[in-house]
């Protein structure tokens, strides 16, 4: 009977630890339950934030590539305004030619003008406080009623001296 005793004491400290340790095995599962949920938690925060990164990487990249067009945008206009520059020192050096060569013809009311007078009267028009356009005895033009130019009526036609 004594040993019988003691094998239901033993039975009962055995059956006591189980139900501890059964309570530890289930507290341990719901805190893997909670890890794995934080875990879960993180990982879609994180695809969140991967996401995020590449909307933003394509954005940068379409920030530069515009700030590249522009870039060549400018430097377009700045070589057209280089043309434009060219074109007009061109066209104002063949007025000069064109006028000195106009110099050369006697008309009624005018003189003789030399080569070299619409150079100098063109060469600082902001100094003399004169326009741009030279004042000389070259025939004037007058337009017409359908946008062509023609010759201004000349009182005396016997002024014209072939050269």
């Amino acid at each position: 009977a004594e040993a019988a005793k003691e094998i239901k004491t033993l039975i009962a400290t055995s059956r006591s630890q189980v139900e501890s340790g059964v309570e530890l095995v289930t507290a341990s599962g719901k805190s893997l339950d909670e890890i794995v949920a934080e875990v879960s938690s993180m990982a879609e925060l994180i695809s969140t934030i991967a996401v995020s990164a590449k909307e933003q990487a394509t954005s940068l990249r379409e920030v530069s590539g515009a700030a590249d067009q522009m870039d060549k945008v400018t430097q377009q206009n700045a070589a057209m305004v280089e043309q434009a520059t060219a074109a007009s020192q061109t066209l104002t050096n063949e007025t000069e030619e064109l006028a000195n060569a106009m110099a050369q013809f006697k008309t009624a009311g005018s003189t003789v003008a030399g080569r070299g007078q619409a150079s100098r009267s063109r060469s600082n028009p902001a100094q003399s406080g004169r326009s741009a356009t030279p004042s000389r005895g070259v025939p004037q033009m007058k337009t017409t009623g359908t946008g062509g130019a023609a010759r201004a009526e000349q009182t005396n036609t016997d002024s014209w001296e072939e050269f």
